[in-house]
């Protein structure tokens, strides 16, 4: 059988897509303090460019004089690969224990003219000034005008500014989440922040967690501003079912209190049967919390929504209360244009409106929305259908814009009768469907 993991590139070499690989594994490992040597059982141990893992160090090391290898196994074993940081350079010192390390593998790294093949530390780790486990935001930022930071907190941003995360408020996932080395004054700048450490989270939120699992800020997610659940959304409980949140990865606990933060903070999601990574370029059964609020002009995210009941939901179509229906979100341009089309409960009538750069129209009656075909020959009508019981035809109306007629509009070319409306026309009227401006035409004789 042919290896479908390899494709041919236009100049006849051979690519595997393996090589594609980008996953950050989470790897529970040992040391062996006489040589230096780590070992870890991976999920796949196979080795490509550019695999990631964290490796978690229970036990410490005691031993500084061997250079450090690092050995994976999932019933086959990689053999033992050297461990760099900072270029060429192997590590060698001993850690203490409850240490994770982010690691990199290259299979051919090319320094200097030569090739090297191994696992690649961030700068730094192999020194012993205490800071192997974190990595600085080298940029400053800058306090909000309303409370200050306080060092040993996790802060997030939104619109130039950071805030705690324990305030319960929006952030936007476009800013870093960052741990507050020290104060910041309202309205002051500081540059003493980590977006990789291992920090006591108690000062953020009082709660216990299990050791060696992964940490969630549960909210919920609306483009780019991602909303905390309340002022203690940290959790590491993970849903078995559709719960309309978001959980956004912050880390790895190793104690009941402590935590080690990465950068990598992808957002999950409990959809389609199971908990997986949630992308909202297009959001499938997407369900709308239960006795929430609701404002449909905030719902922009091209998909299919659905609302079970319960719910105050505001701009719905007029009459209608809006507390359970299904919604279909279409984007139909760059910028603020779209369009939806709401479905209500124990109804075959949908309602369709536009967002026009920023502005909703109001809504229609989907099933009675027909469109006007401007033309420059004389014997086109534009009549106003359904807004009248007769008409003669010297007093037939001309509008502009969008025409409502009702469900079977019958139309009788030799007397003229539009028979659902009841409006009497003097001429004799032909009808068609016009499929490329999905219209309905009325031409008199």
């Amino acid at each position: 059988m042919a290896d479908i993991s390899k494709v041919k590139l236009p100049d006849n070499s051979e690519y595997n897509v393996k090589d594609l690989y980008r996953g950050c594994e989470f790897i529970r490992g040992t040391q062996t303090a006489a040589t230096n040597v780590w070992t870890g059982t991976s999920a796949d141990s196979e080795l490509v460019d550019g695999k990631q893992i964290l490796y978690f160090l229970p036990y410490a090391g005691t031993s500084s004089a061997a250079t450090l290898n690092l050995t994976l196994a999932n019933g086959t074993t990689t053999g033992a690969k050297a461990v760099y940081f900072q270029s060429t350079s192997r590590m060698t010192t001993h850690y203490g224990a409850n240490q994770q390390f982010r690691l990199i593998y290259h299979k051919s790294f090319n320094i200097g003219g030569t090739n090297y093949e191994g696992w690649w530390s961030e700068p730094g780790r192999d020194t012993n000034d205490n800071t192997y486990d974190r990595n600085k935001y080298t940029g400053t930022i800058k306090c909000n005008a309303s409370t200050a930071i306080a060092s040993g907190n996790i802060i997030v941003g939104k619109d130039g500014v950071f805030h705690h995360l324990k305030e319960g408020t929006a952030f936007s996932v476009q800013y870093p989440i960052l741990y507050a080395q020290s104060n910041i004054g309202i309205s002051e700048t500081g540059n003493n922040n980590y977006n990789i450490i291992a920090l006591t989270v108690t000062t953020t939120q009082s709660i216990s967690m299990t050791a060696y699992a992964p940490v969630y800020i549960k909210g919920t997610l609306s483009g780019f501003t991602f909303t905390p659940v309340s002022t203690a959304p940290l959790t590491q409980t993970v849903p078995s079912g559709v719960d309309n949140y978001c959980y956004m990865l912050l880390g790895v606990a190793y104690t009941a209190t402590t935590l080690y933060m990465t950068d990598d903070h992808r957002i999950f999601k409990f959809m389609d049967g199971s908990f997986k990574v949630y992308e909202q370029t297009f959001a499938v059964n997407n369900n709308i919390s239960n006795g929430t609020a609701v404002d449909l002009n905030n719902i922009k995210v091209p998909g299919f929504y659905n609302c079970g009941g319960n719910n105050s939901v505001t701009h719905v179509p007029s009459g209608l209360s809006g507390s359970a229906f299904g919604l279909e979100v279409i984007k139909d341009a760059l910028g603020e244009y779209y369009t939806q089309i709401y479905y209500p409960l124990n109804s075959n009538v949908p309602y369709l409106r536009y967002c026009n750069n920023g502005t909703w129209s109001d809504w229609e009656d989907y099933t009675r929305r027909v469109r006007q075909t401007e033309t420059t020959t004389a014997n086109w009508r534009k009549i106003p259908l359904g807004s009248q019981s007769s008409t003669a035809g010297a007093s037939i109306v001309e509008v502009t814009g969008q025409l409502y007629v009702t469900p079977s509009v019958e139309v009788q070319p030799t007397t003229g009768t539009l028979n659902a409306n009841r409006l009497s026309i003097q001429q004799s009227a032909v009808m068609q469907y016009n499929s490329t401006n999905e219209c309905i035409e009325f031409v008199f004789s």
